[in-house]
């Protein structure tokens, strides 16, 4: 039975491929669940150009991450902690940086600290926004 993929389905396809399976695993797992439809005309005509349409919003999205990671990429951030001397009273967390930052894009999932910040001092802090883009900042970490 010829079936188009809704949703991705590990070791069988991606969203929008017509996949041809059997009869049961069709009508027993793939339709019921929502995951695939029966493959006539109409149903491959809607997949296409919901896929189309998907695609290309992540090509927009890409496109605006891109421009994100070129505006902060080598820019300077100073973030003021408690301190005595050079060591800090805990340390600094990817989610102060993101706060830093203040893009809505950027979470404490897309920062990567190489080491734990507990000291003062200049750090270089990698961030992942998207597959494949990234940037880097300079972090200052100052004593209050």
């Amino acid at each position: 039975m010829k079936v188009v993929l809704l949703k991705k389905v590990n070791k069988l396809g991606e969203t929008g491929e017509i996949k041809e399976v059997s009869s049961g695993f069709a009508s027993n797992y793939l339709i019921p669940q929502g995951i695939a439809k029966p493959a006539s005309e109409k149903v491959v005509k809607q997949v296409k150009k919901i896929t189309e349409t998907e695609k290309a919003e992540n090509r927009k999205r890409e496109e605006e991450f891109k421009k994100i990671a070129k505006e902060i990429d080598g820019q300077e951030f100073i973030i003021k902690k408690k301190a005595e001397g050079e060591k800090l009273f805990g340390s600094v967390k990817e989610k102060d940086v993101a706060q830093l930052i203040n893009k809505k894009e950027i979470t404490e999932k897309e920062i990567n600290f190489k080491e734990s910040i507990k000291k003062i001092g200049n750090y270089k802090v990698k961030i992942n926004i998207l597959n494949g883009i990234s940037t880097e900042i300079n972090l200052i970490v100052k004593a209050t």
